[in-house]
């Protein structure tokens, strides 16, 4: 190798480790997660792009002070009629309105200090007009430090949208930080739609001691269960299961309804149960629905209340009282809203 050549080699590899690290950072920030809402976190030390409404002919008052990255609202004077009396707003600028994707959802998330425990009213929609909402949360926050998480699907948008904390039934001092809008895939379920060609993460469970026995065949975005052999006695004999990671137990948020879709293919009539619960324990059940299924390919929709999670969870759909093969797909598990 000459000496031009052993010089330009440093180089070389330089050059290349630059153009992988700026290829590595291009693909890796496509992806990242861009957070629709502007200052945040309040550290620009300023409140501006976010602003302020109180009913003063109610005589309704309040201080917004920005320090140490949140803002704090204080001194608060309101008859407590109305939580809109006093509000903190971020309204959505063309930008900002431009990444909203109709149809997206959207987990809207935020930390709060509160003096007292107190009211307050989380808004986001449409800025005049009907003031549409296409997410209006009452939360009782507690006394001190807590984190919110909210997901909003948008169903629709408007010329002018903003997102709102209403404060105006309660003259606590309350601070705010944190606040993001951020996209997200609201299905709780992983390969829900067996698109991977394998079945992990789902499992399987065979009542092994009382002669069950199936396979379990992914091919073509589904999951198909044949070959079963089964007495029939419990629907349990034979199950196809999710169990739930740390972080999709950690997702599940409490006094929430969530819908679970599915659609099946069955040979023929045949029952099936699905569950969705406690994984071990007592198998305490947030929902057991016992289906018949018909012939052919048909779609599901059940709802569930969380009212509880456990250290261990699962959804299973359980096949064991026939041996009619059935194919499973499009599994999703959404968070719908409140529990009514």
């Amino acid at each position: 190798m000459d000496s031009d050549m052993k010089n330009k080699v440093p180089q070389l590899i330089t050059a290349l480790m630059v153009f992988v690290a700026s290829f590595f950072a291009v693909s890796i920030g496509a992806y990242a997660q861009e957070n629709i809402v502007v200052n945040g976190n309040f550290s620009s030390g300023e409140l501006a792009p976010w602003s302020t409404f109180l009913a003063d002919w109610e005589g309704v008052q309040a201080n917004f002070n920005v320090a140490d990255n949140k803002v704090t609202i204080e001194n608060i004077v309101t008859n407590g009629a109305q939580s809109w009396f006093v509000q903190l707003n971020q309204v959505l600028s063309t930008e900002q309105l431009a990444k909203l994707e109709v149809g997206g959802w959207y987990r809207l998330t935020f930390d709060v200090d509160a003096a007292e425990e107190r009211p307050m009213t989380v808004y986001f929609g449409e800025d005049g007009g009907g003031f549409t909402a296409l997410s209006l949360s009452n939360l009782t926050l507690p006394q001190g430090e807590s984190s919110y998480s909210i997901g909003i699907n948008v169903t629709a948008k408007w010329d002018n949208m903003k997102l709102g904390f209403e404060l105006g039934r309660s003259a606590v001092a309350t601070s705010i930080t944190n606040v993001s809008l951020v996209e997200y895939d609201p299905n709780l379920i992983v390969n829900g739609n067996f698109s991977t060609g394998e079945l992990a993460p789902w499992s399987t469970f065979l009542a092994d001691w009382e002669g069950t026995q199936a396979d379990f065949t992914v091919a073509d975005n589904k999951v198909t269960i044949e070959n079963i052999v089964t007495n029939g006695g419990q629907s349990w004999f034979l199950q196809l299961n999710q169990i739930l990671s740390e972080a999709q137990i950690a997702a599940l948020n409490v006094g929430k309804a969530y819908t679970l879709t599915f659609d099946v293919e069955a040979a023929d009539a045949r029952p099936m149960t699905v569950f969705f619960g406690q994984d071990g324990g007592s198998f305490t059940a947030l929902s057991a629905s016992n289906l018949d299924l018909p012939a052919g390919p048909s779609s599901h929709e059940i709802k569930v209340n969380v009212t509880a999670t456990f250290e261990n969870m699962k959804l299973g759909f359980e096949l064991g009282r026939s041996a009619v093969t059935t194919s499973i797909t499009n599994v999703s598990f959404v968070e719908t809203g409140d529990i009514e």
